[in-house]
């Protein structure tokens, strides 16, 4: 293979041994299995108390607080598990980044696919998962009564919560984008330095504040991942998930060309073998 442009090199992690390196992903691998079991579990705990109290709730059809109390408790769990998606996002970001690498184009082809899975793993198997478990402590954990059918597609099953939290990853992370909170800030501070005409300030805060803001390419192609596999695992029971995945692709791709081309700041130039493994990435999906 073609070596790296030298801005992709990390000089600084050159000298470092090969054990070190491998040492510092298993802790990082470790640590990041342990924060998604204790979300997952937390997560499946939550959702099974959600469906028993929805169960409760559906015996009891005429009272119209009851009801309601069922629809805000779906919304609220549909939400913490996206809120929890983006946790664990962050959470592989965090840990990638203190990882020993050589390139940048390493860095961010590990950090987007370790972001893809893990949130993927999140988003798509917490929902069924805790729907399962309450089908199964309603039926008596009898295998007879098992029905595949009305688990994945009656009212306030699998289908229902996964709809929900498809369209609502695909939109957090279009409005994340667009909405970028560090963004905002830099907006603010910029405002409050013209009204000032920069006295209160220093060089350094002024180069800060008025450059554009740094483009985070491996969680845009850890999102995008997330949401393919999500897509393909869930279009064989919920076919609109390919449409709304369209619209969403679409929202996201003139979003990232307004940030690319108006907000962010020049990024450093790297390999273009970020783009080929990506490619490759996709078409495995």
């Amino acid at each position: 293979s073609a070596a790296p442009e030298p801005t992709d090199i990390e000089w600084e992690n050159l000298g470092f041994s090969l054990h070190k390196k491998i040492m510092i992903r298993i802790r990082n691998f470790f640590t990041i299995i342990k924060v998604f079991v204790v979300c997952f579990a937390a997560l499946v705990f939550l959702g099974f108390i959600n469906g028993l109290l929805a169960g409760y709730m559906k015996e009891h059809k005429g009272d119209s607080k009851l009801e309601n109390l069922s629809w805000v408790l779906m919304k609220l769990c549909t939400l913490i598990v996206v809120v929890v998606d983006a946790f664990l996002g962050r959470k592989c970001f965090e840990l990638t980044k203190q990882e020993i690498h050589e390139t940048k184009s390493d860095y961010v082809k590990i950090a987007a696919f370790k972001i893809g899975t893990i949130t993927f793993l999140c988003s798509a198997l917490i929902g069924f998962y805790s729907k399962l478990a309450v089908y199964l402590y309603n039926i008596g954990f009898s295998i007879s009564k098992f029905d595949a059918a009305y688990l994945m597609y009656s009212e306030d099953q699998v289908i229902d919560l996964m709809s929900e939290v498809f369209i609502l990853k695909g939109l957090k992370s279009f409005g994340l984008n667009l909405f970028n909170i560090e963004y905002l800030k830099k907006l603010l501070a910029r405002k409050k330095a013209r009204l000032t005409n920069g006295k209160n300030i220093t060089q350094e805060e002024a180069h800060r504040i008025f450059e554009g803001e740094e483009l985070k390419m491996e969680a845009r192609y850890g999102n995008l991942i997330s949401l393919m596999l999500m897509t393909g695992f869930y279009s064989g029971i919920f076919p609109l998930a390919i449409i709304i995945n369209i619209v969403l692709l679409f929202l996201k791709y003139w979003s990232d060309k307004y940030i690319f081309l108006r907000r962010a700041a020049r990024p450093p130039h790297l390999g273009s073998q970020i783009e080929l493994a990506m490619i490759y990435k996709l078409k495995e999906l």
